[in-house]
This record gives C-alpha cells, structure tokens and sequence, in this order.
C-alpha cells in the first residue's frame, strides 16, 4: 500500500468531523408489518433525488431489521420533524420496552388511505412507492417515487450534524 493510502488518525479525526458537518433532517420513516401493523423509525440521512418523477432516497444501516419489513411493504412515508420535534422523534429510536406502549401509542398519527402510518405533529408527510435499493458501503440506499404528500404545520424542518461523520 502506498503511503498516500495511509491516513493518520489525526487525519481521520479531522476528516470525521468535516463529514459530520454535513447537515441533514430528521425524519421517522413509517411502513407497515407483513401483518399491516405500523412499523417506524428515527432517519436522517434522506434526501430528494429527482424532480420529474419526485424521488427521495433513504439510507439505512445493513444491519437494520427494519430494511426487511421495508422491502417487503414496498411503502413507505416519510414525516419531516419540525425544529421542535426531537421528542416527537424520539419514540423512534429504540424498540419499547416489553409491556411498555409501543411509538404509534405515544405519539399522534393518521393513516393514510394506503394504511401507512404518518406523524400528526409533524411539518409535513410524503408518502413514497419503493423503486429500488442500492448497496452503499455500510448502507443500502432506498429510493422511493413520491406519490403523495402533505404539509401538515408551519415552521423550519430539523436539522442535524454529527459530531463525527464516522458513526451515529
């Protein structure tokens, strides 16, 4: 290996922290299970792909259970937290305890005539029709065709930057 391909930790510190001041929202990503129930999540790295037709994409961790239910609704909405909506996203981001309600009982939704879950509280909501996956190194990146939506509030979205571009 030469040794321009070699990096010092230093040098992967400083590069971590350039990558994590890329800003990005904060999303709760909502399908259904094979059974029809809700299903959702805390996301982050989403953004619009394409204007003609609308298209988003969505990354998610490999190891994510939650890419299986995904690919198998075929659906799914996204709502877009506002700036004060970090509590509301935060029913996401871990499974409930056992005996404990689960986030689609703790917080307010509306289903959509597609049976897909939405955030009442949130800015707004677009509902997606899954159109491909894309292996991207420790991710899969999902694009879905925008086949609805609606803003639901009015204010600024969230935004999020990392301390590290390297993790969570």
């Amino acid at each position: 290996m030469a040794n321009d391909d070699v990096r010092r930790d230093e040098d992967d510190e400083a590069t971590g922290t350039a990558i994590g001041r890329i800003p990005s929202g904060l999303f709760v990503l909502t399908t259904k299970t094979r059974t029809g129930e809700p299903a959702g999540m805390l996301v982050s790295w989403v953004q619009q792909a394409s204007f003609s037709p609308p298209v988003v994409s969505v990354a998610l961790g490999r190891e994510r259970p939650f890419r299986e239910v995904l690919e198998f609704a075929g659906r799914f909405a996204l709502s877009i937290l506002g700036r004060d909506g970090r509590a509301l996203g935060g029913a996401f981001t871990r499974p409930a305890e056992p005996g404990s309600p689960g986030p689609f009982e703790r917080v307010a939704t509306t289903i959509l005539p597609s049976g897909l879950a939405v955030l009442r509280d949130a800015l707004a909501h677009v509902e997606c029709r899954l159109l491909e996956k894309v292996p991207a190194g420790d991710h899969v990146v999902y694009f879905g065709e925008v086949v609805g939506g609606s803003p639901h509030a009015e204010g600024d979205p969230a935004v999020h930057v990392r301390r590290s571009g390297f993790g969570y």
